[in-house]
């Protein structure tokens, strides 16, 4: 197992996230950035999650994203990480907008490529 995966690991029990028993993969985002983008991307969450997906806001939601999607937050799959614990743990930089744990693989996207990311989790 490579660092970044036991990391990954180590990440996910901080955050109290059933690792493996509920969730397969995991998106950690930055809400920061291009609005048109992130708000589309969260409307696919909204609609369209896969339920064997987490979504981890990484430090603080912005309060756009808080007043625009009230919904997000009462998701069962939407934890928050305040204290920049990815960044800590060297699963992110410090201004990455959107990054995918799936199978161990620890995968960056800009909100540019929310469309990317959204294919990816949708592949089995």
């Amino acid at each position: 197992m490579s660092c970044r995966e036991n990391n990954a690991e180590i990440y996910l029990k901080r955050l109290g996230i059933e690792a493996n028993e509920r969730y397969s993969q995991y998106v950690i985002v930055l809400d920061y950035g291009c609005h048109t983008c992130k708000d589309r991307f969260y409307e696919y969450v909204i609609t369209d999650w896969p339920e064997s997906s987490a979504l981890v806001f990484k430090r603080r939601p912005d309060k756009a994203t808080l007043k625009g999607f009230p919904e997000l937050f009462e998701r069962g799959f939407v934890f928050v990480d305040s204290l920049d614990t990815s960044f800590e743990l060297g699963l992110t930089d410090k201004n990455t907008e959107m990054t995918l744990i799936k199978k161990g693989k620890v995968t960056h996207y800009t909100f540019l490529e929310y469309i990317n990311l959204i294919e990816e989790l949708e592949r089995n």
